[in-house]
């Protein structure tokens, strides 16, 4: 596995939540894309998880609402 991803595409996959499993090794992504999905909340602590993470795209989700 090539833990050096910068950007990873996840549109149109039918997710219900963020993949963290999928996601969480890839120590230097920067970008995340979960736009056109079923993913209804974003989990607290996410950034704990990727804190790399500089964009995060979720367009055309079913989002109700947004950790602080």
């Amino acid at each position: 596995i090539n833990r050096h991803y910068f950007e990873i595409s996840m549109r149109f996959k039918q997710l219900k939540e963020v993949p963290f499993t999928k996601i969480q090794a890839h120590q230097s992504l920067k970008s995340l894309d979960l736009s056109h999905n079923n993913i209804t909340s974003i989990p607290n602590g996410l950034w704990n998880f990727i804190p790399s993470l500089t964009k995060l795209v979720l367009d055309y989700n079913q989002i109700k609402e947004i950790p602080r």
